[in-house]
């Protein structure tokens, strides 16, 4: 379900709610370099929204490893779901069943390290596989005295 504000862009609430008052929030990408910076757009502007600018660098710079990795080797279409609980959860669903794959490179290489950056920043991370592909998640802690971002209710509009 996707809201009149947003429509025709991508990004829509999905139904179910946080324990904030928020719904998830998603976004449709295609396979193409030009997603990576779409994902860091879209996670910065859900996380103003929902009063958590604390967590744009750190949610950004990991939606950006997730994204890149489908782009470079799953090379499907995806989807970035960003859903409020008790702790933030960032999923990237794509249609490749092949599991990620942390790899040990030389230090001077230039890439191979967007897993151990999500390990390293996250409270908790993974990957679960189904038949139409897979879900690489990872989950951060909401900055400390975080209400939600209400002041007056929701403002989601």
């Amino acid at each position: 379900m996707t809201s009149a504000r947003d429509a025709g862009n991508g990004r829509g609430a999905i139904g179910r709610l946080g324990r904030v008052g928020y719904a998830a929030e998603r976004l449709e990408l295609p396979p193409v370099s030009s997603s990576v910076a779409r994902a860091r757009r879209f996670c910065r502007a859900v996380l103003a929204d929902w009063g958590a600018s604390d967590l744009e660098e750190t949610v950004s710079l990991l939606v950006s490893e997730l994204v890149t990795n489908v782009v470079l080797h799953a090379r499907t279409p995806c989807e970035v779901l960003v859903s409020p609980s008790d702790i933030l959860r960032v999923e990237v669903l794509d249609r490749d069943p092949r599991p990620p794959v942390r790899k040990d490179h030389d230090p001077e290489a230039a890439s191979g390290r967007g897993l151990l950056l999500i390990a390293g920043l996250s409270s908790r991370h993974g990957a679960d596989q189904d038949e139409a592909g897979k879900r690489v998640w990872f989950e951060v802690e909401w900055p400390a005295g975080w209400n939600g971002g209400a002041t007056s209710g929701n403002h989601r509009g």
